[in-house]
């Protein structure tokens, strides 16, 4: 199956935005990668966005989306945990964008995963005392 133009268009401009040493957007192309299909594509660049994670904390996000396009559901929700450790914002975008209907399959399957229910019962609990 030949990807379409914007797919394609879209791998480029993130590979392009990797110049910048992002995290995000390293794991932006890894996951666009997995979505086209392109697996031993995305394995491969995997070690340079795990390399880079430990010093970006704001990459939790990119991260677990990441995991889950490849699938590695456990390492997904390791992420969704860290960021719900450091209260991230950008866990309350997550939880508003998989209320979404049109998920991508790897999303979708985590979404569906009993351990995001539970996930969203926990970010709805009042950050404990610390």
């Amino acid at each position: 199956v030949r990807p379409r133009v914007h797919e394609r268009k879209g791998v480029r401009e993130a590979q392009q935005a990797v110049q910048l040493g992002d995290t995000t957007a390293r794991a932006h192309v890894v996951s666009e990668l997995a979505l086209l299909g392109r697996m031993a594509d995305a394995r491969r660049e995997l070690p340079a966005v795990l390399a880079l994670a430990p010093q970006q904390q704001g990459s939790r996000f990119s991260l677990m989306l990441m995991h889950a396009a490849l699938g590695n559901l456990d390492e997904a929700f390791k992420a969704l945990d860290l960021s719900l450790a450091n209260r991230d914002a950008t866990m309350f975008t997550m939880l508003w964008i998989f209320q979404s209907t049109a998920l991508p399959a790897p999303f979708a399957r985590l979404r569906d995963d009993p351990r995001f229910a539970d996930f969203q019962r926990r970010v709805h609990q009042p950050a404990q005392a610390r």
